[in-house]
């Protein structure tokens, strides 16, 4: 390997792979699909906003925000957005090379671990362009499977170059990665787990004495896996979460670790949303509870099947390992699962299928041809690069992302939900329905759905449809006081304003501090000359900053009309030097001053 034919040899096959994943993937990164929802879902994040070092330093020092703690994954987000903000391009060029450097460490890392270029050829290739990661590198929020991955395939390159070299210095540099792999996702703490697996890979000695250099690795591991579990339970979001009963829970995994191999093998229904095979009102299909058995057998029956090919038991070992902390066993979101968590698990099974057909080859076992062997992989790499390259176009926008989803799983109520939900953001108000329809149609007990099918009337003017769609929300939450507040809204613009102010003081009651219902209620009160009820809960919003502007201006109007033209002139006054360009301002200032100059109002 150190004469300068293996050392280009080495750059071409670990090169070519990272150029014709570029070209497959070119559209992540050029193209009319680039858009602004993604940059600014992620800037939503208070803690990217500001890159400066006391920035960073909250940054690293935020334990729990939004369940996770992945401090140098938001540092790099508040990166880009001190150089990107708002455009797109910027963020979909550094995933996109940031994975293309992921491809070359996966071929220059089974390079060394198998000896064999094929091998690593065919690894780096099936890990670029496989269709399972294109949510991680064309997803904005991906970039943490992409950053904890390129760390932990640096780590597994510099354990295997201290291993060889047998300086100490090595070690230091595997923890050193190994800390920013975790820093970037929790998802990291199975690496120690990876190292024993490639000193088995490579016939070393598992004894404890020759394994105890990793206690810092194992240590550190477990301290993060602390942190996930205390951000998780301190963003409250295992309140987020359903909850099943244990056997249901280990079942609905045993059903997961088999969507994950055939999401790896024949990767046919893409979509940023796999949902439960039933909600949780239902009862579990039988299918379910047959899938963990299915799942036991192949745990037991792999390990000894392969027991006397080491490679082959390494690449299903680091699958099987590396995908374990996200079958969801303790805690089960919405999601069964994603094929985001398979960016780095999979290279388990990628090695798995392509050391298993080269030794069959090798052995003559199954009978085919080099030619052949050739044919089949490049008629899989193309076929999955095609797929790669059409299903990069789903992530254009939200509606084609959710339209994606709804194909692949035309009877789930959440994927139709979050179109619906998309087209009414977009004031496409009559397909937003049909699709909020839809939504409720396969899940009648899914509140959600009447509620954001009511703002939809709402928006389109159908105060009556949105009425009955909101009752249908507290019918099933009576405390919900949006659902409440918005009853009020419908009748007060229906002019049945006695009905409004029941359901306004109705959210009140429920909520003291949600202030729009306040605002209303002052509303209501000075359309119906009860000028004193409505001050105060004008007078009662001005302790609200939110709420200042609104609160003035209809303060103003109340003082107009009780002819307390002074005041009413004084706050029109304070909100046109604040906000000088806003119309409804300057008329209202103006026909107070003309009203005090004509001794009456006008």
């Amino acid at each position: 390997m150190n004469s300068s034919k293996n050392i280009w040899k080495v750059a071409v096959i670990t090169l070519l792979p990272c150029v014709f994943t570029g070209l497959v993937l070119w559209d992540v990164i050029y193209g009319d699909w680039l858009n602004w929802d993604d940059p600014l879902y992620v800037l939503q994040n208070p803690l990217i906003e500001e890159f400066s070092m006391e920035g960073i330093l909250k940054i690293f020092t935020t334990w729990n925000y939004a369940g996770n703690y992945n401090p140098l994954t938001l540092s790099v987000l508040a990166i880009e957005n001190y150089f990107f903000g708002f455009e797109p391009l910027g963020y979909h060029l550094v995933n996109w090379f940031i994975h293309l450097l992921n491809v070359f460490l996966v071929g220059y890392f089974f390079l060394k671990l198998s000896k064999n270029w094929k091998v690593a050829v065919l690894m780096s290739l099936l890990f670029g362009v496989h269709p399972a990661h294109i949510e991680s590198v064309a997803w904005v929020s991906g970039i943490k499977d992409l950053l904890f991955t390129l760390f932990f395939m640096l780590g597994l390159i510099f354990y295997e170059k201290g291993k060889s070299s047998k300086q100490g210095y090595w070690m230091f540099l595997v923890l050193l990665v190994f800390l920013l792999s975790l820093m970037s996702k929790a998802m990291a703490v199975t690496f120690p787990i990876i190292l024993v697996l490639i000193d088995f890979h490579q016939e070393r000695s598992l004894s404890i004495k020759n394994q105890w250099k990793k206690l810092p690795l194992f240590t550190l591991s477990a301290m993060f896996g602390v942190f996930a579990i205390y951000s998780q339970n301190g963003a409250g979001s295992t309140m987020t979460q359903i909850s099943y009963p244990f056997l249901e829970q280990v079942s609905y995994a045993g059903l997961a670790f088999l969507k994950y191999i055939k999401l790896a093998v024949f990767p046919n229904l893409l979509s940023p949303f796999h949902p439960y095979p039933v909600s949780i009102a239902e009862s579990v299909p039988v299918f379910v509870y047959v899938a963990v058995v299915v799942t036991l057998v192949i745990f037991v029956s792999v390990p000894w099947i392969f027991r006397k090919r080491r490679k082959m038991l390494f690449g299903y070992l680091f699958f099987v390992v590396s995908i374990f902390p996200v079958l969801q066993l303790f805690s089960v979101g919405a999601a069964l699962i994603a094929e985001r968590y398979s960016y780095l698990p999979f290279l388990g099974l990628f090695y798995f299928i392509v050391i298993g057909i080269k030794e069959g080859y090798e052995s003559k076992l199954l009978g085919v041809s080099k030619r052949t062997w050739m044919i089949l992989s490049v008629f899989v790499i193309g076929g999955l690069s095609y797929q790669s390259a059409h299903y990069i176009k789903s992530w254009s926008n939200t509606d084609l992302l959710w339209t994606k989803a709804m194909k692949s799983y035309p009877l789930d109520f959440y994927c139709s939900f979050q179109r619906g939900l998309n087209r009414t953001k977009e004031g496409r108000y009559e397909e937003a329905g049909l699709d909020l329809s839809m939504s409720i149609a396969t899940n009648k007990n899914n509140p959600n759905a009447y509620f954001q099918r009511g703002v939809n009337f709402m928006s389109a003017y159908k105060w009556i449809q949105a009425i009955n769609d909101f009752h249908q929300v507290i019918k099933r939450d009576e405390n919900h006081f949006s659902a409440n507040c918005n009853v009020g809204v419908s009748y007060m613009n229906l002019g049945r304003n006695d009905s409004a102010e029941i359901y306004f003081n109705r959210c009140i009651e429920i909520n003291p501090h949600f202030y729009i219902a306040h605002l209303n209620i002052g509303i209501l009160n000075n359309q119906a000359g009860n000028f004193e009820q409505a001050m105060d809960a004008f007078n009662f919003l001005l302790q609200e900053e939110e709420y200042v502007n609104q609160a003035l201006f209809y303060r103003a109007q109340s003082f107009f009309f009780q002819k307390k033209l002074l005041y009413a002139q004084r706050d029109f006054s304070y909100l046109l030097a604040t906000y000088p360009d806003i119309q409804e301002y300057k008329i209202w200032k103006e026909r107070t001053d003309k009203a005090m100059k004509s001794g009456k109002i006008q």
